[in-house]
Formats: C-alpha cells, sequence, structure tokens
C-alpha cells in the first residue's frame, strides 16, 4: 500500500511539474503575443511598400526583382563625426550612392540618389511625411537610428527594395580618404579660388586635404550652385 501511495505521489508531482511547465510556456507564449501585437503599427498608418515582394510595378510594367543581389546605401552627411547628436539636429545625408552587387552577373553597379528627391520619410512619426530625402537623417541620433531612417526612405523610394548594408561617413572623413589614396587629381571646370586660391578654373591639380572637401561639397558660391551639378563633379572625383 505504502508504494502504491509512493507511486501515486510521484506520478502526481510529476503531472504537477508538467502542468507547471506548460503553464509557464502558455504565459510566455501569450506575452509574446501581446508584446508583439503591441509592436504592430496600427491599422490606420500609412502603408508603405513591402520589401518582400517579388515584383515591382513601374509606368504599368511589372518587373520581377533579381535574386542573389547585395545592396549597400553610402551616405555622405553634412557634419564631423561625433558621438550623437540632438534630436532632429544630426544635419542631413546630401551624398547618397547605392552600391548593388550582383553575385549571378558578377557585376557592380551604382546609383546615385538627389539629395533633394521628395520621398515619404517616416522615422518616428505617425504618418510619413513627403520631403527631401536628404532630410530623414535629422530624424535621430546622427548614428545607427538616423541611418535607419535614411534606409527606410531610400528602401521604398524604390519601390520596397530591401537596403543589406549601410555606411556613413561625416565631412571629416573626406580630406582623410583622399589623402589616404594619395590625393585625387582633378581639372577644375568650375572657379573655387573665392574659397582656395590654388583651385582657379581651368586648374589641373591633386586635391589634397580640405581640397578634397572643397571639390566635392562646395555648391551654392560655384559655378551655377545647384545639387545637380555638384553630383556631377562627386561623379568625376569617384571616378578619379
Amino acid at each position: 500500500m505504502k508504494k502504491q501511495e509512493q507511486k501515486n505521489k510521484t506520478v502526481f508531482h510529476a503531472v504537477a511539474a508538467l502542468l507547471a511547465v506548460l503553464a509557464v510556456v502558455l504565459v510566455l507564449y501569450g506575452g509574446g503575443r501581446w508584446l508583439e501585437k503591441r509592436a504592430e503599427k496600427p491599422e490606420t498608418r500609412t502603408q508603405l511598400p513591402q520589401a518582400d515582394q517579388e515584383t515591382v510595378e513601374v509606368d504599368g510594367v511589372t518587373y520581377r526583382k533579381k535574386s542573389r543581389l547585395t545592396t549597400i546605401l553610402v551616405m555622405g552627411v553634412d557634419h564631423d563625426t561625433q558621438d550623437s547628436y540632438e534630436y532632429r539636429k544630426a544635419g542631413q545625408a546630401d551624398f547618397l550612392r547605392l552600391v548593388v552587387l550582383d553575385d549571378a552577373d558578377k557585376t557592380v553597379q551604382q546609383l546615385q540618389i538627389d539629395r533633394d528627391t521628395i520621398t515619404p520619410v517616416l522615422g518616428d512619426r505617425y504618418e510619413p511625411v513627403t520631403e527631401q530625402i536628404c532630410l530623414g537623417y535629422a530624424f535621430g541620433d546622427g548614428r545607427e537610428t538616423s541611418c535607419e531612417v535614411t534606409v527606410e526612405a531610400v528602401g521604398n523610394l524604390l519601390g520596397g527594395q530591401t537596403i543589406d548594408q549601410y555606411l556613413a561617413m561625416g565631412l571629416d572623413g573626406i580630406s582623410t580618404l583622399n589623402d589616404l589614396a594619395g590625393g585625387v587629381t582633378v581639372t577644375l571646370e568650375d572657379d573655387f579660388s573665392a574659397i582656395d586660391p590654388a583651385m582657379t578654373k581651368g586648374a589641373t591639380l591633386t586635391l589634397q586635404g580640405e581640397q578634397a572637401e572643397t571639390y566635392v561639397r562646395s555648391r551654392r558660391s560655384v559655378g551655377v550652385g545647384t545639387n545637380e551639378a555638384r553630383m556631377a563633379r562627386q561623379e568625376s572625383y569617384i571616378r578619379q
């Protein structure tokens, strides 16, 4: 009889333990589902293109997305590097360039994106605001969150394209990279002499130090003063 009672107690304890484990699992599962529901965006929030779609329609033509692509967004930000910035004071991503690596075709293609492109930019706002794409960077800390807002804006601009990686560089990196390359030789099609007397129109020189920043960044006081002209100059610099 005692052995039977002991056996019954053992079974009871085992069942109780099993029920306790099941209860914990159910609580964790329920809590997880609650957190997921809580994190979900409200249904009334404007829905932007989803990155997992297999096709994209442009001007009435449907294109199927290529597989085995790696996309890298390169950002040039109009401030120097520091640990963090106050909210909405992180600067602007004035230089945007998407690098696309095609593993199937073994090619590398690059797409310049004009900072003045008007597109929905979300950040932490309930509804996206249609504005210059460069402004999205300000909605963050000047580091990861700013980059993520810009990545989201570029992805949505391109029909929900996934951006796999990103790289952001402040103004203080321009001269550093230029000098590590031994300087970059260019022929000046505009006059920069108001900024640097050595940088006169028509001169061919190897840019050193701050000259590189002057060449790729200057806009309003140089030539026609447009961002399009500056982008052409940046393209020339990159080719060199």
